[in-house]
């Protein structure tokens, strides 16, 4: 299930930006509104899945509806050139295809009761997933091709889609539909509102916001740097592999060094990320960067997540992990991708990306992450996460 939802996702979020801006030509400001498109439908997917997952369709059948949607919407994207389409389909797209990560979250943590700290080495089969797109993609197609074949992209993401959706329609629903009696996720909202709830949210908001930066400016510096478009996939994947190695060894980290010693590990390397793109780094450099993104993504994202669902009773975990969507990839995802593009402007004199002024906005979201997460954390108190 991991493998083939980040797959398709591996297809295209990578090389969105550079799509937009190379090929379709769209300033940084549209290419920033076209992808914040996720997290405005951010705002209403979470509530929408919270209220059917389990309650009126069960997670698994809900899961394959939102892909085979998506597919369809991804097969009529890729032949858009206009700004207008491409930023509506792109919402309607992100309005199918965004309750699946919470979906598949949940599904995952039912299978592992008493056992979150070994969610890591489920989940790592996403990880994989996206380096399996970006080296069928970057280089059977890109080498093959050239600019126009990263369109192909969408059509690729929306194969995988459809091999997910029959994958989860032949897989029998574990839990009971439970009876409609209250419009409102209640009980999901109670656990958010926890104190210690509410300041994972915060930090997950600011590790998504951070990477809204990365996902923007990466790309397209790569080829500033006269990096071939065939292997910015597969030097980007770089950061998945890292992923893979941290998350296998989440089970073990965890429970060692502790939740907060984590989130800091994961903020300081996001800064250390952001300098060293900053300066222009060596090659060496730059591809130690890239290695930093997945223990970013590991040390942060999937940490919290494993923190909360220690808070989450049965009956409300699908509804926690779609609110904790909503305030992470929705408001965080909105904010990062709309400041990523100003920053790309910004920092554009003559036409001529100055990627030096571009990442010292990120390294200023990486200061504040790490000043949060030091300063304010504390170790986690619940038996599960002991």
């Amino acid at each position: 299930m991991f493998f083939l939802e980040y797959l398709g996702m591996g297809f295209i979020y990578p090389v969105m930006s550079l799509y937009l801006r190379d090929t379709l030509h769209f300033t940084g400001a549209q290419t920033g509104a076209v992808i914040a498109m996720a997290s405005i439908a951010a705002f209403i997917y979470p509530v929408a899945g919270a209220m059917l997952a389990d309650r009126v369709i069960a997670k698994e059948r809900l899961l394959a509806v939102c892909q085979i949607v998506s597919a369809v919407l991804l097969a009529v994207l890729a032949f858009q050139t206009r700004y207008l389409p491409v930023a509506v389909l792109y919402l309607c797209y992100n309005l199918a295809f965004g309750p699946t990560l919470a979906l598949a979250t949940a599904i995952a943590f039912h299978h592992l009761p008493g056992k979150r700290n070994y969610f890591g080495s489920v989940r790592v089969w996403g990880t994989i997933g996206w380096i399996a797109a970006a080296w069928l993609f970057g280089l059977a197609r890109l080498c093959l091709g050239g600019q126009g074949r990263l369109r192909d992209a969408f059509l690729l993401s929306a194969a995988s889609s459809v091999i997910l959706a029959v994958h989860m329609l032949l897989h029998h629903p574990v839990e009971r539909i439970q009876p409609v009696t209250k419009i409102i996720p209640w009980d999901a909202l109670r656990v958010v509102a926890q104190r210690r709830v509410l300041f994972i949210a915060v930090v997950m908001f600011l590790g998504s916001f951070f990477i809204r930066f990365y996902y923007m400016g990466f790309a397209p510096f790569l080829a500033a740097r006269g990096l071939r478009q065939a292997f910015i996939m597969p030097l980007m994947s770089l950061g998945q592999m890292s992923e893979i190695a941290a998350m296998s060894l989440l089970a073990v980290l965890v429970p060692r060094l502790g939740f907060k010693r984590m989130l800091m590990l994961g903020a300081g390397l996001a800064l250390v990320q952001s300098a060293l793109f900053s300066a222009n780094a060596a090659w060496p450099f730059i591809v130690a960067g890239i290695v930093c993104h997945g223990l970013i993504y590991a040390l942060i994202n999937v940490t919290a997540l494993m923190h909360v669902d220690s808070f989450c009773p049965a009956q409300a975990r699908a509804g926690v992990h779609q609110i904790l969507a909503l305030l992470s990839t929705g408001f965080a995802t909105l904010a990062g991708s709309l400041a990523s593009g100003w920053a790309l402007d910004w920092a554009t004199r003559a036409g001529v990306v100055d990627y030096h002024r571009f990442w010292l906005v990120s390294a200023g979201v990486a200061s504040l992450l790490l000043a949060l997460v030091t300063l304010f954390s504390s170790e986690p108190e619940t038996d599960g996460d002991r």
